[in-house]
């Protein structure tokens, strides 16, 4: 089996957090879709929001993995369903 070395570094490479435009192109999909995705999941994608201490707004920062551990689980879900 051949293994992609630059697909390997890009992976390592990649950040475990980012911003929900960053996290949305990442996975494919639109900016507001990926808000519904967050939304769905019930608490499995984590999310946190940097503010600065006097800040009322700041940046929300996605964890990639639980986005990903969440995809993973709809489409297991969505595998067994096309079985039954």
């Amino acid at each position: 089996m051949k293994i992609d070395q630059e697909a390997v570094v890009e992976e390592a490479t990649r950040p475990e957090w980012a911003r929900i435009t960053g996290a949305a192109q990442r996975i494919g999909i639109r900016t507001s879709r990926f808000y519904e995705l967050i939304a769905e999941s019930n608490g499995a994608s984590r999310t946190c929001v940097l503010r600065s201490p006097d800040a009322e707004r700041g940046p929300r920062l996605i964890y990639m993995p639980s986005v990903f551990a969440y995809l993973d689980r709809v489409a297991a879900e969505q595998e067994q369903a096309a079985a039954r």
